[in-house]
């Protein structure tokens, strides 16, 4: 089984079909309409197309349902064990803010 990694990072870092990968991982196969529901999408055109970016990674069974495929399921692996890191913005503090401000203040007054 070849695996392209570039391809497969362009295809699994957008958070819907990442989200698509491990909810299919965790439940084994849902309906369309199980996964629209659960991602919170309204819109049908939207969820066809994160479906078919991606392509070889999930199968749609001839119940109509929605399962990964053995590349489908290493990816959700890889997603597993290499969760990528947020970093959540935190607040300045007074004094950092003033700082701040009077560093633009002097930038200004040097560069008119």
């Amino acid at each position: 089984m070849d695996v392209d990694v570039g391809a497969l990072y362009k295809v699994l870092k957008d958070e819907t079909r990442h989200r698509i990968v491990l909810l299919l991982h965790e439940r084994g196969s849902l309906a369309y309409m199980d996964l629209m529901n659960l991602l919170e999408i309204t819109n049908t055109g939207k969820m066809n197309y994160h479906l078919k970016v991606l392509g070889d990674l999930i199968l749609k069974g001839a119940d109509g349902r929605y399962a990964l495929t053995e590349k489908g399921s290493l990816a959700a692996q890889l997603l597993l064990k290499f969760p990528e890191k947020t970093v959540t913005p935190g607040r300045l503090s007074a004094s950092d803010t003033i700082l701040i401000g009077l560093l633009g203040f002097l930038l200004l007054l040097t560069n008119p």
